[in-house]
């Protein structure tokens, strides 16, 4: 799925309501608010955003995922990065239903069986490295078919994720086929990391999206100029 293709489904959903935290270009906003919808702004670090609105949600509504989306050169489809800020991995459960929430996202974005890449530094099962042993156990729930028609795997090294030539190279396989949809990473520092490098050393179109709660968030700041636009097109397919 690329972002051409999310924009024209986006032009066939109803309005509804969006939020958005932090600043975002007042044009765009305009935009989106003749054709229906509902903009609310907000003025607030993100983070601290995200944990605010999950302190207000009803009890069993769960945690708020933070989905960001960038399209790259040599990657024929938008790449997802995705984490639950408040959840530890380390407790399956919690684990598990984050991933659900992520993948539930794609869904709305018209990935009907996403692969989902499970991030780790290496692609073996180690006590050494505690995030493989929980992205093992979410990755056999995957072969099993507890994540639906999503194909979910790790731990996977970020080269067998996206890179065919990589699994080629070090003869390996999985059901992602190194075509991920989205990636998991390990944790919140990784998480943002990577998606700061991703922001700030490329000119890449890029979207980001908070998912779970009662509407879509967009979080900002743009770091690339069409990045609000693109985040409310990906709002608008959650709504």
């Amino acid at each position: 799925m690329t972002f051409q293709e999310l924009a024209q489904r986006a032009e066939k959903k109803k309005p509804g309501r969006v939020d958005i935290i932090g600043q975002a270009d007042a044009t765009i906003v305009q935009g989106w608010e003749t054709r229906g919808w509902e903009i609310v702004r907000h003025g607030e670090e993100p983070l601290r955003a995200i944990r605010a609105m999950e302190s207000a949600l009803p009890d069993g509504c769960g945690r708020l995922c933070w989905l960001q989306g960038f399209e790259i050169a040599g990657y024929s489809k938008v790449l997802w990065i995705g984490c639950t800020p408040s959840v530890r991995y380390d407790h399956v459960a919690d684990a598990m239903r984050a991933v659900q929430t992520m993948i539930r996202a794609l869904n709305s974005f018209g990935e009907a069986e996403p692969r989902v890449a499970l991030l780790s530094c290496v692609e073996a099962i180690s006590p050494g490295v505690p995030s493989t042993i929980w992205q093992a156990v979410l990755g056999h729930m995957g072969t099993r078919g507890q994540f639906g028609k999503a194909k979910v795997d790790g731990p996977l090294a970020f080269d067998l994720a996206v890179s065919p030539r990589a699994a080629e190279d070090k003869k390996f396989q999985s059901v992602i086929s190194a075509q991920a949809d989205l990636i998991v990473p390990p944790d919140l520092n990784t998480f943002l990391s990577l998606t700061d490098a991703l922001h700030l050393t490329g000119a890449h179109a890029a979207a980001g999206v908070v998912v779970g709660g009662p509407c879509p968030i967009l979080l900002s700041p743009p770091c690339s100029e069409d990045h609000a636009e693109l985040s409310l097109v990906a709002a608008s397919l959650l709504v």
